[in-house]
């Protein structure tokens, strides 16, 4: 778990050092593209977050989430997404509503025993936090991936 964690904070410097990076004309910006690659968003994917707040779910104390957002069909990723739309979105940016119901789509098909139900009525302010954050690097990073494989 400790590896997991690790692998997520280190793609989560990636993407705020690639953010941070100066657009110098076409070389630097493909030079930023590519700092985020597959590889690192399989890294950070997935993981377990420990709950700061613990909730009952049938009858059974959670004090941790599993979540891969790899094992996400990409139906189940646009259901999720729109679940929160308050209108059309964009490609580009997701609300924090659609990053947490992202991240409950994703957890509760991976965490054994709770539903998405289970985790929308049980999760804590301060856990949500983590959990938008988590499901936004994911999404802006899979974005930035794959920039390297649209063809020109």
């Amino acid at each position: 778990m400790a590896e997991e964690v690790k692998n997520t904070q280190e793609a989560e410097e990636q993407e705020q050092q690639a953010q941070e990076a100066p657009e110098k004309g076409k070389k630097g910006k493909k030079k930023q593209q590519d700092s985020i690659t597959d590889d690192v968003v399989r890294n950070m994917s997935h993981g377990v977050l420990e709950l700061g707040e613990p909730f009952t779910a049938d009858d059974e104390e959670i004090s941790e989430l599993r979540f891969n957002f790899m094992n996400l069909t990409g139906i189940e990723m646009m259901d999720a997404i729109d679940r929160a739309a308050t209108d059309k979105g964009s490609a580009f940016r997701i609300s924090n509503r659609q990053a947490l119901e992202l991240f409950i789509a994703s957890a509760a098909k991976e965490t054994e025993g709770v539903d998405a139900g289970d985790i929308r009525r049980g999760l804590s302010p301060m856990d949500s936090v983590k959990a938008v954050q988590l499901a936004t690097v994911f999404f802006v990073t899979s974005s930035q991936a794959g920039n390297a494989r649209i063809k020109r």
